[in-house]
């Protein structure tokens, strides 16, 4: 971004690729991430420690366990940045 964000939205991304990345801005100040499937956090954090690089024990990380339409639809926070880390939902990822 403008290299001021200080609040940024994952919606998906469950495997902490794109979180991984994003923790590496030091400027950044929260760091929300909304995956669907609590089992893809699960196993990736298990079975993928290199893939997300202990990113999920970022202090500046929150999981939030939610459809990210429905997230962004209630939610009252506001963001800098906004990232979709989603399957497409027509074709395979349906």
């Amino acid at each position: 971004a403008h290299g001021h964000a200080k609040h940024v939205l994952i919606i998906g991304g469950g495997d902490g690729a794109m979180l991984r990345e994003v923790t590496r801005h030091k400027n950044v100040e929260s760091i929300t991430m909304v995956e669907i499937d609590a089992g893809v956090v699960s196993f990736c954090r298990q079975y993928l420690p290199n893939h997300n690089a202990g990113s999920y024990d970022d202090p500046r990380f929150k999981l939030v366990i939610d459809d990210g339409v429905n997230f962004v639809n209630q939610t009252s926070q506001t963001f800098d940045v906004i990232i979709s880390d989603c399957t497409d939902p027509i074709g395979p990822g349906e």
